[in-house]
């Protein structure tokens, strides 16, 4: 079945999807889901996408009118996906992908300019974590919200504190769960 963005602008729009472990779409349901609750919060956000994939997380965040997106990902093909469904669908002025580790890049980069900062690394590696960690840590936008993808029932579930950064939501869908931070005092 053909990875399709699920609304906005681009609803419908077929994603190039790759092939391998580092490319694993997150499910259309999971998406709907995530974005319903984010609701309004996307319009006009900086979107950081730490674990891009195919990129379907961030594209379908442009399609709901966030500003601007940036695409990380450390496998040299799945950046090829995500370069090629920025211009299939003709994001290349507000998309931007990069080879780049996440847990460097967090490191080494500001990261204010980012209202929404997706995870959704692979489940069977320390990799989410160690970024969720170091995110914790950072200086991020005071309305930040981390949302991170993680293995339900394989992983190490979704810890309600990480640095500065309290877990506000946890959902299950399947074997995929949802889990929201952001810094204690800020609103939903």
């Amino acid at each position: 079945m053909p990875l399709r963005i699920t609304g906005g602008d681009l609803r419908g729009r077929v994603l190039f999807g790759g092939s391998g472990r580092a490319v694993r779409p997150t499910l259309g349901q999971v998406r709907e889901a995530l974005f319903s609750i984010l609701g309004p919060r996307v319009r006009g956000a900086g979107v950081l996408d730490l674990f891009a994939g195919s990129g379907a997380l961030s594209f379908e965040a442009l399609s709901r009118g966030a500003a601007r997106a940036v695409l990380l990902e450390r496998d040299a093909q799945a950046l090829r996906v995500v370069r090629r469904n920025i211009d299939s669908l003709g994001l290349s002025s507000s998309a931007v992908a990069h080879l780049a580790d996440s847990r460097r890049w967090v490191r080494s980069h500001p990261l204010q300019e980012f209202e929404l900062l997706f995870l959704d690394p692979p489940y069977a590696g320390p990799e989410g974590m160690d970024v969720l960690q170091a995110l914790g840590d950072a200086e991020l936008h005071p309305d930040a919200l981390v949302v991170w993808e993680h293995a339900v029932r394989s992983g190490p579930g979704a810890p309600e504190r990480v640095g500065r950064l309290a877990r506000f939501l946890d959902r299950r869908y399947g074997d995929t769960g949802l889990a929201m931070y952001r810094r204690p005092g800020e609103e939903a």
